[in-house]
Protein backbone atom coordinates (compact mmCIF):
# COMPACT_ATOMS: atom_id res chain seq x y z
CA UNK A 1 0.00 0.00 0.00
CA UNK A 2 2.42 2.69 -1.11
CA UNK A 3 5.57 1.19 1.23
CA UNK A 4 8.39 0.20 -0.90
CA UNK A 5 10.55 -1.65 1.18
CA UNK A 6 14.53 -1.47 -0.34
CA UNK A 7 15.81 -3.62 2.61
CA UNK A 8 18.48 -6.87 1.94
CA UNK A 9 15.98 -9.03 3.87
CA UNK A 10 19.48 -11.11 3.67
CA UNK A 11 21.55 -8.18 5.17
CA UNK A 12 24.40 -9.67 7.89
CA UNK A 13 22.42 -8.09 10.76
CA UNK A 14 19.34 -9.47 10.22
CA UNK A 15 20.16 -13.11 10.00
CA UNK A 16 20.51 -15.15 12.73
CA UNK A 17 23.61 -15.46 14.64
CA UNK A 18 23.43 -18.83 15.95
CA UNK A 19 26.65 -19.30 18.15
CA UNK A 20 25.71 -15.58 19.13
CA UNK A 21 22.37 -16.84 20.57
CA UNK A 22 24.85 -20.07 21.93
CA UNK A 23 27.15 -18.35 23.90
CA UNK A 24 24.51 -15.78 25.22
CA UNK A 25 22.40 -18.81 26.25
CA UNK A 26 25.75 -20.77 28.04
CA UNK A 27 26.14 -17.30 29.44
CA UNK A 28 22.77 -17.26 31.03
CA UNK A 29 23.07 -20.97 32.25
CA UNK A 30 26.21 -19.85 34.12
CA UNK A 31 24.94 -16.68 35.98
CA UNK A 32 21.88 -19.17 36.82
CA UNK A 33 23.72 -21.72 37.85
CA UNK A 34 26.13 -19.07 40.42
CA UNK A 35 22.97 -17.67 41.67
CA UNK A 36 21.88 -21.30 42.70
CA UNK A 37 25.14 -21.84 44.13
CA UNK A 38 24.69 -18.49 46.15
CA UNK A 39 21.67 -19.34 47.46
CA UNK A 40 22.80 -22.95 48.59
CA UNK A 41 25.19 -21.20 50.82
CA UNK A 42 22.56 -19.31 52.16
CA UNK A 43 21.00 -22.39 53.34
CA UNK A 44 18.41 -22.55 50.54
CA UNK A 45 17.84 -26.13 49.18
CA UNK A 46 17.99 -25.46 45.40
CA UNK A 47 16.35 -28.11 42.59
CA UNK A 48 16.38 -27.81 38.32
CA UNK A 49 12.92 -27.75 37.41
CA UNK A 50 12.51 -31.09 36.08
CA UNK A 51 14.06 -32.57 38.97
CA UNK A 52 11.12 -31.79 40.79
CA UNK A 53 8.11 -32.62 38.88
CA UNK A 54 7.16 -32.93 35.20
CA UNK A 55 4.52 -29.88 35.35
CA UNK A 56 3.14 -26.97 37.68
CA UNK A 57 -0.56 -26.51 37.75
CA UNK A 58 -2.34 -23.65 38.92
CA UNK A 59 -5.78 -24.58 39.92
CA UNK A 60 -8.11 -21.80 42.23
CA UNK A 61 -5.36 -19.58 42.73
CA UNK A 62 -3.05 -22.25 43.98
CA UNK A 63 0.20 -23.78 42.29
CA UNK A 64 0.90 -27.68 42.27
CA UNK A 65 3.95 -29.41 41.29
CA UNK A 66 2.15 -32.37 39.20
CA UNK A 67 4.24 -35.51 38.22
CA UNK A 68 2.91 -38.19 35.62
CA UNK A 69 3.76 -41.82 36.50
CA UNK A 70 3.92 -44.98 35.08
CA UNK A 71 2.03 -47.78 37.56
CA UNK A 72 3.96 -47.87 40.34
CA UNK A 73 6.92 -45.87 39.63
CA UNK A 74 8.35 -44.45 42.55
CA UNK A 75 9.00 -40.93 43.39
CA UNK A 76 12.78 -39.75 42.51
CA UNK A 77 14.78 -38.46 45.48
CA UNK A 78 13.94 -34.72 44.49
CA UNK A 79 10.48 -35.45 43.64
CA UNK A 80 10.11 -37.02 47.04
CA UNK A 81 11.42 -34.50 48.97
CA UNK A 82 9.09 -31.75 47.77
CA UNK A 83 6.23 -34.43 48.19
CA UNK A 84 7.51 -34.54 51.94
CA UNK A 85 7.46 -30.81 52.51
CA UNK A 86 4.13 -29.82 50.26
CA UNK A 87 2.34 -33.48 50.25
CA UNK A 88 -1.09 -31.51 49.88
CA UNK A 89 0.44 -29.61 46.42
CA UNK A 90 2.36 -32.07 45.06
CA UNK A 91 0.16 -34.53 42.89
CA UNK A 92 1.03 -37.89 41.21
CA UNK A 93 -0.98 -38.73 38.23
CA UNK A 94 -0.43 -42.43 37.53
CA UNK A 95 -1.26 -43.76 34.32
CA UNK A 96 -1.04 -47.25 32.29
Amino acid sequence: MGHEFTEDLHAPYLRHDYEAQRRAAYRRIEIEEQMAQDLTKDGWTVYFPTTVCDRIGVRDGEVYFIEFKKGTQLLRPGQQAIHDLVPRMYKVIRHK
